[in-house]
């Protein structure tokens, strides 16, 4: 996927504080996130790392190897019920051909 076609999935996981690994074919999360959130995504694509790429990205960092594991709709909608929401820790995957999101609201003091 060519860099400015990448830029509205920057921007989307930028939003809820996520990276582009959240979205990716290529990566995959080595944590859970039921009781915190405690892992990495770890990156398994085919095709060997250019020279100077980051391999622990950032929000709002670009990766040339980016490739959508969902379409784009369906990470708008994350991204809203995210914030809509208001989960601060997240997690979304795919379960009986539906998209299931997951979150945890910051506490309410008192």
């Amino acid at each position: 996927m060519k860099g400015n076609e990448r830029k509205i999935y920057v921007v989307l996981s930028s939003e809820i504080d996520g990276i582009l690994c959240c979205f990716c074919r290529y990566s995959r999360w080595t944590g859970e996130c039921f009781e915190g959130c405690e892992g990495y995504y770890e990156c398994e694509h085919p095709i060997e790392a250019v020279p100077g790429y980051e391999e622990e990205l950032s929000p709002g960092a670009d990766c040339w190897g980016f490739k959508p594991e969902i379409p784009l709709q369906d990470v708008a909608d994350i991204v809203g019920i995210i914030l809509a929401e208001g989960f601060r820790g997240w997690a979304w995957w795919r379960e009986d051909g539906q998209i299931r999101v997951h979150g945890q609201r910051e506490a309410v003091q008192s």
